[in-house]
């Protein structure tokens, strides 16, 4: 019996589906084209700081449309300015990894979980979870992460970015991106310096957005390739890098094919580039001194509107900061108003 032209198309239809979908698996590279190393390095500024990193990927493949990722960073900072002129700049070493586990169709886009871990030695610490993906669309790569992140200088909060990168050719790369968190934080300080003499600053900030702009760009066959970038927002300050990154071992030949066939970036360059504020904030904090319970007692025996005795503290070997209650602010303040900018020192307490 012969069957019905319309069963007869349906089956026709579902038979070339079925075929397109066969031919694009035989066709689909891998998600990663062999276990590989990338290697990078980069000089610049985060802030008012000079930064220098070093940096490796270790990646690999988990069957054919899976991979494995793990990345590690380190290197140091400079702190060139330090938010009081009587408190010595200081080196900061820092170093973090993180790993990622993804679904990657080098023909569509990438899925996938990340962690990492960052630590700025005496500064802050800061750590990540979260989920990220690529869409790959002829030469545009639109990527987005969420996640959650959490330091020591503030409760954490969420994290989120989007971008864009186009490619010029195989071997030439421009991305814009753009990131915000959720951070909060608002404290209240009183500093003493090296001379004794006492000052109050509010340290606050809220959530933050940030822009990035990059440039990569590959040299030829040779697995090398010279990155800059330069990002700033609404409260950090302007960042910029120069760097080199070497891949070893890819079977890509190409910036756009390692791109899309076997690494994601290191994450611990974007973790570090994006917490210039918290990096800024931990410096402040960690100065809360031991013998904040005694500062506090002076101030508490001061008359409202008084004058702290001598106008000063003792002299101490370095600036100490200690936090001050409602209470007590505005028993010292008495009408007026702190500097609200982070790190910014007011005049003596002659109040």
């Amino acid at each position: 019996m012969e069957r019905p032209l319309t069963q007869r198309l349906t089956h026709l239809g579902l038979g070339l589906l079925l075929a397109s979908f066969a031919g694009q698996a035989a066709a689909e590279m891998p998600a990663v084209s062999s276990t590989h190393v990338e290697a990078e390095a980069s000089a610049g500024f985060l802030g008012e700081d000079t930064l220098y990193t070093g940096g490796l990927v270790l990646g690999a493949p988990i069957g054919d449309q899976f991979g494995f990722q793990a990345d590690i960073m380190g290197g140091f900072l400079t702190e060139e300015e330090p938010f009081d002129q009587s408190v010595d700049g200081d080196d900061s070493g820092l170093y973090g990894g993180g790993i990622q586990g993804f679904w990657r169709s080098p023909n569509l886009g990438m899925i996938g979980l990340k962690a990492s871990y960052l630590s700025v030695e005496d500064v802050v610490d800061i750590a990540r979870v979260g989920f990220g993906g690529q869409r790959y669309l002829g030469s545009v790569t639109l990527l987005g992460e969420i996640g959650y992140e959490y330091d020591d200088v503030t409760d954490g909060g969420v994290y989120a970015e989007i971008g864009v990168n186009a490619y010029l050719g195989d071997n030439f790369k421009l991305g814009v991106s753009v990131y915000g968190n959720s951070h909060e934080y608002d404290e209240t300080f009183i500093t003493t310096d090296t001379q004794g003499n006492a000052v109050i600053t509010t340290f606050e900030f809220s959530p933050e957005v940030q822009a990035e702009g990059i440039a990569e760009l590959g040299l030829g066959r040779t697995d090398l390739s010279l990155f800059a970038l330069a990002r700033g927002g609404n409260e950090m300050d302007f960042t910029a890098q120069l760097g080199l990154r070497w891949e070893i071992g890819s079977r890509w030949k190409s910036l756009r094919g390692s791109d899309r066939g076997d690494n994601n970036a290191n994450q611990m360059a974007g973790v570090i580039r994006s917490s210039e504020r918290l990096i800024r904030a931990g410096r402040i904090v960690r100065r809360i001194g031991d013998d904040c319970g005694i500062l506090i007692d002076i101030i508490d025996a001061t008359p409202v509107g008084g004058v702290i005795p001598g106008s000063s503290f003792t002299p101490l070997d370095d600036a100490v900061l200690c936090p001050v209650d409602d209470a007590l602010l505005n028993r010292l303040l008495d009408g007026a108003t702190p500097n609200p900018l982070p790190g910014a020192i007011t005049g003596p307490l002659g109040l």
